[in-house]
């Protein structure tokens, strides 16, 4: 598989908008001529592009100009800008000395960043190439990348493409889904938790498998208290994160964590922990829980069934919900936060501390996320599935330039991938 050999310090994803003051990126001298282009034309194909590729801009920053092109297919820029217009299904065959009209525009993140510039190229005009180029930088990538890795080559191993997934199959609502609501679901071997929300209990249910029936296993009740987060961890063990709700000003429901309950393979209580009041969500690694509140993450030692202290790292965001595991299945740990807005991939290093190494900026709101991290096609890297509130699951698996995203599964349809053994790999959903 290729590898990613492109640096970039300021990475986008889903873009919303443009920002005005427009400043091509400094790229060689352009040479002008007096090539000119309908401009309604133009425009109509500029906004066919973009939207299409779900980006958006302001009408009104397109700005034009003629270049002469002053390089040959032997530099790096023509490599650059032949990759991006054959991505897009375009046909660059451009030539040191021909004229092109170019058309530029300003992004804006959907968090009101300011996200670059897209930039498009005219013979007689034919739309030939186009490309964006993050702020202040002289990069310049395919407007089908919007997801580009923040440091170099941060996988040993990416997506096969070439491997196609399993197609969704239906298990019924069950306890799976409440009023379109994306309900926790966490999986391990044969074996499936899920948590009612607002309901004080968690259901574990056993694949039967063949065809797509879940026979029930276990009940865990726990009184006044309701299961805020859950993991599964070392060989099938549960660790659940436990909270109280209590009624606030403004008419919604305050959930406070309370405790953390561990349970051996059988869901016999190993150990109960009292848990901070902020904490909202529960990862973990062999030898390794960590407990994330607003913008902290705490990290502790677990031998013996006894948690200990380690380490404490603020994040620049909030956690909402988290997993932690290896992408490529290497020896590197992964630590996948969503804040209820953005979507955050970070590397953890042997103290604890995360280095980005991707990140969307969408500015939209992902609510209630549930997060499953599993290899659903078999090729050895995992896929990263994301759920929020409106049962839309989309995917994101590592390509050789960054995440790139699709949907998993139609919009009202929850979709989550379980991983049951070495061998089966499947994706599920409520019909």
């Amino acid at each position: 598989m290729r590898k990613l050999f492109l640096l970039s310090s300021t990475i986008l994803f889903i873009i919303c908008g443009c920002y005005h003051n427009p400043s091509p990126p400094s790229e060689s001298p352009a040479v002008f001529s007096s090539v000119t282009a309908d401009r309604g034309e133009t425009n109509k194909i500029i906004a066919e592009t973009l939207e299409s590729l779900f980006w958006n801009y302001e009408s009104n920053s397109i700005y034009y100009e003629a270049e002469i092109l002053d390089f040959d297919d032997k530099s790096s820029r023509y490599a650059d800008m032949a990759r991006a217009a054959e991505s897009l299904g375009l046909n660059f065959k451009a030539r040191r000395g021909d004229s092109l009209t170019v058309a530029g525009v300003n992004l804006l993140h959907g968090s009101g960043e300011p996200a670059g510039q897209a930039k498009f190229y005219f013979k007689d005009g034919v739309l030939v190439c186009a490309y964006y180029s993050p702020p202040g930088e002289n990069l310049r990538f395919s407007l089908r990348d919007k997801n580009i890795f923040l440091i170099p080559d941060p996988y040993a191993e990416y997506e096969d493409k070439s491997i196609p997934y399993p197609e969704p199959i239906p298990i019924g609502k069950k306890d799976f889904s409440a009023g379109g609501i994306a309900v926790k679901n966490k999986a391990y071997g044969k074996l499936l938790a899920t948590a009612p929300p607002g309901e004080n209990r968690l259901i574990i249910y056993e694949y039967a498998g063949g065809a797509p029936v879940f026979n029930f296993k276990k009940e865990l009740n726990f009184g006044e208290m309701i299961p805020i987060d859950f993991i599964f961890y070392d060989s099938g063990k549960l660790a659940v994160l436990l909270g109280e709700e209590t009624a606030a000003d403004s008419g919604s429901d305050i959930v406070s964590s309370k405790q953390i309950n561990f349970y051996d393979e059988y869901f016999n209580v190993l150990s109960s922990h009292i848990s901070d009041p902020f904490y909202t969500a529960i990862a973990a690694y062999p030898g390794t829980i960590a407990l994330f509140g607003g913008d902290t993450v705490e990290f502790y030692e677990f031998k013996q069934n006894k948690m200990t202290k380690r380490s404490r790292i603020i994040l620049s965001h909030w956690a909402e919900a988290a997993e932690i595991t290896s992408v490529s299945n290497d020896d590197n740990l992964d630590l996948i936060v969503a804040d209820g807005s953005d979507l955050y991939v970070y590397r953890l290093n042997r103290n604890d501390m995360p280095e980005l190494v991707w990140r969307t900026r969408r500015g939209a709101n992902n609510t209630g996320s549930v997060i499953n991290v599993c290899d659903l096609n078999g090729d050895g890297v995992n896929e990263i599935y994301i759920t929020d509130q409106s049962l839309a699951c989309v995917r994101y698996a590592a390509d050789v330039s960054g995440f790139k995203a699709e949907h998993a599964g139609e919009f009202g349809i929850y979709v989550f991938g379980v991983k049951y053994n070495e061998m089966c790999n499947m994706m599920m959903y409520n019909e």
